[in-house]
C-alpha cells in the first residue's frame, strides 16, 4: 500500500492511509484497535493485507468486530510467488460480504493482467505508475 498511498491521496480525496513496510495482518487489526479507541477509526475502513503472509478467517472477523458495523473495504494481495496470498483472497472472496458491510477491492484480478505494473520482484510498484493508480481506482470503486 506504501506504493500506492501517493495515488490514493490524489484519487480518493480526504482518505487516512496508515501503511508501513512489512506490515502483517495482525499489526493491521491492532492498527485498527487503536484507532478505534482513540475515537479516529473513520467510517470506511479499507484493509489491504496480506501480502507479507497469511490472512485467516479469524483475524477477518476480528477486522468486522472492530469495524462494529463501519463499511470495510478488503484489498485482494498479489504476490506471484507467495504461497498463501491465493488462499488469503480465496478466504476473502468468500467472507466478505453485503450482510457483512463488506466489499472486495480486487486488486489481484487486475494485477494478474498487467504484469508490467510491477518492479523486478513482481510485489512492489512504481509509485505513482499505472499499477499504483490502478490500486487506487480499484479501491475508490468498492467504496
Amino acid at each position: 500500500m506504501i506504493d500506492a498511498q501517493p495515488s490514493m491521496q490524489a484519487t480518493i480525496p480526504g482518505i487516512y492511509v496508515d501503511a508501513a513496510v512489512s506490515r502483517q495482518v495482525s499489526d493491521g487489526v491492532r492498527e485498527m484497535q487503536s484507532l478505534a479507541g482513540s475515537g479516529q477509526l473513520r467510517r470506511t475502513v479499507v484493509f489491504g493485507l496480506g501480502t507479507n503472509g497469511g490472512f485467516g478467517l479469524d483475524q477477518l472477523n476480528q477486522v468486522f468486530a472492530v469495524a462494529a458495523g463501519r463499511h470495510v473495504v478488503v484489498v485482494t494481495s498479489h504476490c506471484p510467488y507467495c504461497g498463501w496470498t491465493a488462499g488469503n483472497n480465496a478466504m476473502i472472496h468468500a467472507n466478505c460480504t453485503a450482510a457483512r458491510k463488506c466489499t472486495v477491492a480486487d486488486f489481484q484480478a487486475l494485477a494478474n493482467a498487467n504484469p508490467g505494473w510491477f518492479v523486478g520482484d513482481g510485489v512492489h510498484m512504481p509509485i505513482g505508475g499505472a499499477g499504483a493508480q490502478a490500486y487506487a481506482r480499484v479501491i475508490l470503486a468498492a467504496l
